[in-house]
């Protein structure tokens, strides 16, 4: 580009942010990093907040309630997927194990492991949101889930979203929401 002092040197151009069908590229474009949950969780401001909004969740106490106001009465039992839904975690770490994976990725997945007589899911253990794809072919049918390339039956899965666009079927990231901004943090603490 010339200007009235010369020719004028940019580091970055529009195309380079833009390309040129107007859509992100898969890595931060200015800073040029590629953002991977790994390397997002190098940066500690994720790595803590992540870590901070999963303790405070899975610290939560849960109670069932009936009624409102003056008549609201606890009840006293719940049902054991609140109370004790791992055969391997504890109810703290199962739900920080949720929290967490709907912060990095956008969505938790979990696979029924045992039923009560009356066929309700009593246990569900969570798998890595890596190896669930999920799908749904068209607006008016269930989701179909694969784990690791087997499909399972819609009835076999608790999958919690995040937040989650019109019409979508599962949630969106917010890593790769804000990959730009933490593609500069994570440039940034390189530098």
């Amino acid at each position: 580009m010339k200007t009235l002092w010369g020719s004028e040197q940019r580091a970055i151009s529009f195309t380079d942010v833009w390309g040129s069908g107007g859509v992100w590229p898969s890595q931060a474009a200015f800073s040029k990093v590629d953002v991977s949950v790994d390397s997002a969780l190098g940066l500690s401001a994720v790595l803590r907040a992540v870590r901070l909004l999963s303790d405070v969740v899975s610290s939560l106490p849960i109670h069932a309630y009936r009624g409102s106001g003056a008549d609201r009465v606890r009840i006293p039992t719940q049902p054991q997927l609140i109370t004790d839904p791992s055969l391997v975690l504890t109810i703290d770490e199962w739900l920080g194990q949720a929290m967490t994976s709907v912060l990095l990725y956008g969505n938790a997945y979990g696979i029924v492991v045992t039923r009560d007589g009356l066929g309700v899911p009593t246990g569900v253990e969570w798998v890595s949101p890596t190896h669930i794809s999920v799908d749904r072919p068209s607006a008016l049918s269930l989701p179909t889930y694969q784990l690791s390339g087997e499909t399972i039956p819609t009835e076999n899965v608790l999958h919690i979203r995040g937040f989650m666009k019109p019409g979508a079927v599962a949630g969106s990231a917010p890593l790769t929401m804000q990959r730009e901004t933490i593609g500069l943090g994570i440039a940034a603490q390189k530098f």
